[in-house]
This record gives structure tokens, sequence and C-alpha cells, in this order.
């Protein structure tokens, strides 16, 4: 176990997403100076950051080396960053380690650990040519799913084949790279669970969400309350498990499947912060950042409490006129607006709903005109 890192240290962080924001707000809110290191020079965190550094194509090492001089510890929100970034973090001031932040971005590497774990994963194989897809879509048995090893991205590329007369469609990401193959489950649900993990070993567990991609490649997400016990130990162990694996220390989260037939996949790890976890903020006693940095610094870890259902939707620019409409009539919404400049691609904010049954909740949503609804 480290040294406590006490207030008035500077706490130095590495992302390009809005949830970097939130951690540096947090760590400003408990007495620590603050570092924003990113490549976007538009990036959110740089707006709240005490100091900030903007890497460039020339500059990586110079201003790598400037940030983790002047931060005492380091730790990223984002899960997705550069991959030079990547090669160049402090791993002697960061405690999260580097290990699950190389398995978050590699789909191989990730399964090869689920494996190692005895975990239950969709079947997949490994493929580079358009023949070998070909063939392992026919092994495996139609739909299947092709995608790049390598994520690099919030939402990657990705191509399902529903029999031969699509293998067409695969021809965009033939390139002599690594892809991956798996079998396409068409009608599941998918669920999501944080984990904490302290630096002596001991965790807390945020409540299960929910969660699902919209037509603008958006992850919306609500809390469940209706999950049998037997369900949500399974999930906290799995979520234990791959953190003992790692010896990881701070927040992550491990996605799931679960099929109409009643089989649990295991589906993908996720180091530091995600979008959604913004729902926790409403939905128990102490949001997912604060907690994170507990882990980091050496505090003790609080004991998460859940307060009340929650349901976050984002939404883009396209939606705000159908938005505005509620502006006055819907007290159960929580609005938070991203600026014009904060580089989030076609989000413009997102709804947290609470204050009504999770059914009423997500029934208010899907008649208020403003977002689609799968029927899953």
């Amino acid at each position: 176990m480290q040294e406590p890192i006490l207030p008035g240290a500077t706490i130095g962080i590495y992302g390009e997403n809005m949830a970097s924001s939130d951690l540096i707000l947090a760590a400003q809110k408990m007495g620590y100076q603050t570092a924003a290191l990113s490549v976007n020079a538009k990036a959110p965190i740089l707006n709240y950051a005490d100091y900030k550094f903007v890497i460039q194509a020339d500059n990586w090492q110079q201003v790598n080396a400037e940030f983790s001089a002047i931060s005492n510890m380091v730790t990223y929100a984002s899960a997705w960053l550069p991959s030079q970034l990547i090669d160049e973090l402090a791993v002697e001031k960061l405690p999260q380690g580097k290990e699950m932040l190389d398995l978050t971005d590699d789909h191989a590497m990730s399964r090869a650990l689920f494996e190692s774990q005895s975990m239950n994963i969709l079947p997949y194989t490994m493929v580079s040519t358009l023949d070998e897809v070909e063939t392992a879509a026919k092994k495996l048995g139609f739909p299947v799913v092709i995608k790049p090893i390598f994520k690099h991205q919030h939402h990657e590329k990705t191509v399902v084949l529903h029999g031969e007369w699509d293998l067409g469609n695969v021809a965009s990401l033939i390139d002599g790279s690594t892809l991956i193959v798996q079998t396409w489950l068409e009608n599941v649900r998918e669920f999501a669970i944080t984990a904490v993990r302290g630096q002596n070993g001991d965790y807390v567990f945020y409540p299960i969400r929910q969660t699902e991609l919209d037509e603008y490649g958006l992850r919306r997400a609500w809390t469940l309350d209706k999950l049998t016990s037997d369900f949500q130990t399974e999930v906290q162990t799995i979520a234990r498990r791959l953190g003992d694996a790692l010896a990881y220390v701070g927040a992550y989260s491990v996605s799931f499947l679960y099929s109409d037939s009643g089989f649990l996949y295991v589906r993908d790890l996720a180091a530091g912060i995600t979008e959604t976890m913004k729902l926790y903020e409403l939905a128990t006693n102490i949001s997912v950042p604060e907690q994170h940095l507990r882990a980091l610094t050496g505090q003790a870890l609080v004991e998460v409490k859940p307060i009340a259902p929650v349901v976050l939707m984002p939404f883009t620019h396209e939606q705000l006129t159908a938005l505005y409409r509620h502006w006055q009539i819907k007290p159960e919404w929580r609005i938070s607006m991203f600026g014009i400049d904060s580089s989030t691609g076609p989000q413009a904010g997102y709804v947290l709903a609470s204050g009504l049954p999770l059914d009423d909740l997500l029934n208010q949503l899907k008649i208020a005109n403003i977002w689609k609804f799968s029927e899953k």
C-alpha cells in the first residue's frame, strides 16, 4: 500500500472525455491541486485544471515529463487514451497501473483474460482476410459480428453478417490487420456493473445498470431494482475476480450480455470512469469520481447505498428543439448541457430522470417524442 496522498498535493489527470472534468472537480472539492494532460486543446478537462498541458506531435515526451514532475499522483478517467500517451504513462505515480487500460483497448487480450478466469464469453476467432472471415462465420454460424481487434475509440466500427450475402460489407475492414469474428446474439439485454477497488483489495459495488446504444452511437443507461440476489452476486463475483487478477486500484466497469434464453456472457472490461456512471450522482450516496479518488489517495471507501432509480438519456443538437418542449413540464428531469466547443461529437448533453418508479420514468421518456427506444 502506498503512502496516502493528502489534500494540497497535485493530482495529474489524463483524459479527453467529460468524465475527466468530473474527476477534476471532485479532486478540487477534496482539497487537491489538479493538473490536466490532453492531446486536444479544446478538451473539457482543460477548462477546470489548475495546471494545463497539451501534447502535440513534436513534444510528447517533454510535455508528459513536465506533467509528471508537477503531479504527486496521476490517474486517468477515460480508458480511451491515444496509444502514444499510454506508452508514456508514468507508472510509478499511477496506482491504477496500465494493464487494464491495455485490456480495454484490445479484444484479444481481454478475451484471453476472461478465458483464463473460466468466464462465459461468446465464441470467437481471429482473422485477417475475407476468406478467413467467411470460413470463421460458417464455422461459428450466422449471424456473426466483425470488428477490429483494437478498439481505439468508444464506438468501434462493426459489421454484422446475417448470411454469406453480407460478406461484401466487410471489405472496408480488411486492411491486413487482425479482426475478431464473434457470434452475434439478436435479442439480448446489456448490463454493466461499476466496481471500485481499494489499495488493500477491498471493494464497493454500484447498482447494476442496463445500457443501450442509440442510433447516434450514444449510450443510455438506467439503474435496475428488480434483479435477483443470485444474479447480482454472480455479476459482482465476476467483477471482483477481474479486479483481483489485475491488482487494479480505482473505478472500472464490466459489461455483460444477457440472452433471451437466460445465459449471461462477459462482454467487456473498461478501466476508469465511463459517461453512463453519471447516473450514480442521483442514484446513490456517493459519485464514482469521488470514490475513485478515495481509492487512489488511500482513503477508506464509502459504502454505496442506493437512493432511487435513475435514467440517463444523452441527447444530440438535433434533439434540442424536442427537448425544450419539456423544459417547463418535467420536474423529474435534470438537464445538463455541454459547451459548443466541448469536443463531445454529436452529444449536446444528457438528461438524468428521477423521482418516480423506474417503469414510470421509462414510460415518460418513451412518450416524450425525443428518443427512439428498442422493443427489448
